[in-house]
């Protein structure tokens, strides 16, 4: 879909078309996954993280449903801790 996120905000007080465009793509749109973060959906992320690093929007593109922000968040909030286990994990194989 393409919005014009410009002509949007100038109906909603207060906001900027940036913002409601992340507001849509990190909330609202309705193919934005909230469920609880599977566990190939976690190793997914692992593994696009030790090759791409920090580029949460190219990561995006192989987890299906996930916003760049969603990722984002849940590494930063979940997966730094799982990090080293998960090494160790694929080390084993």
């Amino acid at each position: 879909m393409n919005f014009k996120w410009a002509e949007i905000a100038k109906k909603i007080k207060g906001r900027q078309g940036k913002q409601c465009r992340e507001r849509w793509h990190n909330h609202l749109n309705p193919m934005t996954k909230k469920d609880p973060w599977e566990n190939h959906e976690e190793w997914l992320l692992y593994l696009c993280h030790r090759v791409m690093g920090n580029k949460w929007s190219m990561i995006s593109k192989y987890i299906s449903g996930r916003s760049d922000n969603s990722i984002k968040n849940h590494w930063n909030a979940n997966m730094k801790r799982k990090e080293l286990f998960m090494k160790n994990k694929l080390d084993m194989i």
